[in-house]
């Protein structure tokens, strides 16, 4: 039987701090506000809060955790760190708060802004990350990823349930999102992220042998 999500990430975290080559420097899982609510319940309660039925890929990694939280970074290559940050569906959906505001961006995109709810962030770092849920007048839940070093904002192809997959696989590496993001990432401005994914390609096979990295390896060509 596949582990629970929660349990997944639990290990995630641990096989972070367990590394000689990664120092975990925050984590901090807050428990559920509602502690014996079911699965069942719990996503009920998101459905009323954004008015429709959730998609299948919210049940299948929902977690129960208020926010999952782990900062790290390697201990040889300096420019190879990480942090993710993933709230509870109900936060998430619940608190607008959670997605800045950037003025220089396109009104096209700012008014996407507006919509998201943010499910992840890398906000002890600076880095100024946020992935968010979009819901479409059509009913779609689309997966944003707002960079604002780079002043970017990109749809991701990846639903839910795989966005959080990635983090696993990837850690919640810098700048992962971008693998899954049409476009080249050939330009001076995103030669510090590529340098990142590559040493994580390099790295983590050999850290985290229990993770496929052949895709994302693929991916990563793909775009340069």
């Amino acid at each position: 039987m596949k582990k629970s999500f929660e349990d997944r990430c639990r290990q995630a975290i641990r096989e972070i701090r367990d590394s000689d080559h990664v120092k975990l420097s925050y984590e901090n899982i807050e428990p559920a506000e509602h502690g014996d609510e079911s699965t069942e319940t719990a996503l009920q309660r998101v459905a009323e809060t954004v008015g429709m039925q959730l998609p299948d890929s919210f049940r299948r990694d929902y977690f129960a955790p208020k926010r999952m939280h782990a900062q790290w970074r390697s201990v040889q290559e300096t420019e190879l760190v990480g942090e993710f940050c993933l709230y509870h569906l109900h936060e998430a959906f619940s608190q607008p708060d959670l997605v800045p505001e950037d003025t220089t961006l396109a009104m096209t995109d700012q008014e996407i802004m507006a919509d998201l709810s943010a499910v992840d962030s890398a906000h002890r770092t600076g880095a100024g990350e946020v992935t968010g849920i979009r819901i479409t007048d059509e009913g779609l839940f689309e997966v944003w990823f707002y960079d604002m070093t780079q002043r970017r904002l990109e749809r991701m192809d990846l639903d839910y349930a795989e966005y959080l997959d990635s983090v696993l696989i990837t850690k919640g590496t810098s700048g992962w999102q971008y693998l899954f993001i049409d476009g080249d990432l050939t330009s001076v401005s995103m030669e510090s992220t590529v340098r990142r994914l590559k040493a994580m390609l390099s790295s983590f096979p050999d850290l985290f042998p229990d993770y496929d990295y052949a895709p994302l390896r693929a991916r990563l060509e793909a775009r340069l």
